[in-house]
C-alpha cells in the first residue's frame, strides 16, 4: 500500500479496535435504526510521526452507568499504558488522555447516555 493509503490504514485501525467492543462507527455515520448501545469516534488522522487527539463516545441507554462502565473498563483495560494496533507498513498506537473517561447525560433524552473517553493517536504509517 502506498504512503497515499495512510489515512485508510489509520481509519481501518481504530475501527477495528472499537468494533471489538461494540458497533463501531465514525461519527455522523451510524445508520438511523443503529441500536444502542454503540460507539462513535470521528475521523482523525495524525500527522507522519505526529499525534492527535480525539474524544470516542460510548452511547448507551438506561436508568444508570453500569453498562457504560464495563465497556468503559474493558477499552481501558485494552489499552493499558498503550496499545499498538499493527497494521500493514507500521503500527498504529491508542493512547489514553489524562481525565480519559467522562459520563455524560443526553439533554434530549434522560434515557440516552455517553460516556467520552479522551483519546491520543499516533501513526507510524
Amino acid at each position: 500500500m502506498s504512503d497515499g493509503h495512510r489515512a485508510t490504514r489509520v481509519l481501518g485501525a481504530l475501527n477495528d479496535f472499537f468494533s471489538g467492543f461494540l458497533p463501531a462507527y465514525a461519527e455522523g455515520c451510524a445508520p438511523d435504526a443503529a441500536a444502542l448501545p454503540y460507539i462513535t469516534y470521528p475521523l482523525t488522522v495524525p500527522e507522519a510521526l505526529g499525534e492527535a487527539s480525539f474524544y470516542a463516545r460510548v452511547w448507551f441507554s438506561g436508568a444508570g452507568f453500569g453498562e457504560a462502565a464495563a465497556v468503559v473498563d474493558a477499552i481501558d483495560a485494552a489499552i493499558g499504558p498503550g496499545c499498538c494496533l499493527p497494521v500493514e507498513g507500521g503500527a498504529v498506537w491508542l493512547y489514553k488522555e489524562e481525565g480519559f473517561a467522562r459520563f455524560v447525560p443526553s439533554a434530549a433524552d434522560e434515557r440516552v447516555k455517553c460516556a467520552y473517553l479522551g483519546l491520543k493517536v499516533a501513526a507510524c504509517v
